[in-house]
């Protein structure tokens, strides 16, 4: 029995010994050689030193540093002949590029261009709406304000490529109140606000119906306080025949010949009055509402073909080189 045991030590002894005879490595060592930090003595487990058996090679030695992830080749003089780099962990666990790799960004919800919803310059956009069947005053941003845009604002930050928006009320709860009033609310809100804009940032302001005239007043505050208010888009300004924009205000007019809530009237001192076409609104019992609700302007002021320029703008005011769409006769 001790003969059988003997016997058989020696078998699996003589197998390990072979096995380790053939391992594709044993011209390194088993044991790779550790180089000792010289300034602190203390030995540094990140840096191996792996010699060349070869020595007909250029190649005595290499060092991985694997902390840097750097791999290092030198002569037998001890000079540096090359450097490489590892590959990261997670791409270097594949053998080749992951074909469905788009399907697994985190991006994948914006198309894959996280960007594309970037405001480069966070330049402020202000919208100001119409008349609401609200008794009172809704605050800034209120939710309410929001959504009396729809998707007019998002169309309307999408041309100019500015994300950064606020909102103000700029309705008075009786329809036929004057545009004086209105503007002498905005005037007093635009007093008040002071926004945080960065040197060299301008303000674009939005506004419909009943808020054109808050608008007005608006602008003249915040130009008094040093804001430039690089230009304003009125749609379908109310009383618009007695608002009164500076002369160098730019500003563009959206409206409707079949507008029945507010007929037109060219906005003093507008550079360009665009319309929508005369066959865009059918002759439905209420085209002369529906004709200024915003979600139907916004269809034909996003479509050049449904729309005609009114007038030619005397003054020469080319919108913001960066934003394509608008359009300029």
């Amino acid at each position: 029995m001790r003969k059988l045991f003997l016997t058989l030590s020696f078998a699996v002894f003589s197998l390990w010994l072979l096995g380790q005879n053939e391992n594709p490595y044993s011209q390194f060592g088993y044991e790779a050689p550790i180089m000792p930090d010289k300034h602190t003595n203390v030995e540094d487990f990140s840096l191996f030193i792996i010699p060349n058996s070869d020595t007909s090679s250029i190649i005595s030695f290499l060092s991985l540093d694997t902390k840097k992830g750097n791999i290092n080749f030198f002569s037998k003089q001890g000079k540096l002949i090359s450097q490489d780099t590892l590959l990261s962990h997670s791409t270097a666990r594949w053998l080749s590029p992951d074909p469905a790799n788009q399907f697994h960004s985190p991006y994948l919800g914006m198309g894959n261009n996280p960007v594309s919803g970037y405001d480069p310059d966070g330049r402020l956009v202000i919208f100001i709406n119409g008349y609401m069947p609200f008794e009172g005053k809704y605050s800034m941003n209120d939710p309410s304000l929001k959504s009396y845009w729809g998707r007019t604002a998002g169309d309307f930050k999408r041309h100019l490529n500015d994300y950064n928006d606020v909102y103000f009320d700029g309705h008075t709860v009786n329809p036929v109140s004057s545009a004086s009033r209105r503007s002498k609310m905005g005037y007093e809100a635009g007093k008040a606000y002071k926004p945080a804009l960065q040197p060299g940032e301008t303000i674009k302001i939005v506004t419909h119906s009943q808020g054109a005239a808050y608008t007005e007043g608006f602008v003249q505050a915040m130009n008094e306080n040093g804001y430039d208010v690089e230009v304003v888009h009125a749609l379908a300004p109310y009383n618009a025949e007695d608002i009164n924009f500076s002369e160098n205000q730019r500003l563009i007019q959206y409206h409707s010949s079949r507008d029945g809530v507010a007929p037109y009237s060219k906005l003093k001192n507008a550079n360009i009055v665009y319309t929508a076409r005369e066959d865009f609104y059918n002759m439905s019992l209420n085209y002369h509402v529906s004709s200024h609700l915003l979600h139907n302007m916004r269809h034909w002021i996003f479509n050049p073909s449904e729309r005609i320029s009114r007038l030619t703008p005397s003054v020469v005011c080319p919108e913001n080189p960066k934003v394509v769409g608008w359009e300029y006769e």
